[in-house]
């Protein structure tokens, strides 16, 4: 048998219990910092899975935002400009060569790059945003 006396410190509910050790008929006090230090640890690690699954969540719905816009612009580039719109950019020039020409062989090209360091840059501060940037050396320092 087991007598238990609640506590409530800051609304939340501790028990402190005195059990009984059945088989040897002896009783024993389980200490009531040790039983909330557990029960709070339990809570605490609930709260840690929960607001780390809600921040990796968030997370992810900024990475595919990013991705979604940057690849938008990246077919809009490489098959709007290039192939849909080419007769209407040919009436401007550009480095002596009809834009729309020049779109479909080298801005495309050029336009992905730019793409790629964009993504590159904006990656890099969500992470550090979010708390998972990469711990590594930066380029030209020695690991050690």
């Amino acid at each position: 048998m087991s007598k238990i006396k609640e506590l409530t410190p800051t609304g939340s509910v501790f028990r402190c219990a005195w059990e009984q050790v059945r088989h040897k008929g002896e009783g024993r006090f389980i200490s009531c910092n040790a039983q909330t230090s557990r029960y709070m640890s339990k809570i605490d690690s609930q709260a840690d899975d929960a607001s780390t699954s809600r921040s990796r969540r968030k997370y992810w719905r900024a990475n595919l935002k990013i991705l979604f816009l940057l690849l938008v612009i990246w077919f809009g580039v490489s098959y709007g400009l290039s192939i849909l719109a080419v007769d209407a950019l040919d009436q401007f020039k550009f480095a002596g060569f009809p834009f729309g020409f020049w779109m479909a062989q080298q801005g495309s090209i050029v336009v992905f790059l730019l793409i790629i360091l964009v993504y590159t840059v904006w990656m890099n501060r969500l992470d550090k945003a979010y708390g998972v940037e990469e711990k590594g050396p930066k380029a030209g320092q020695e690991a050690s």
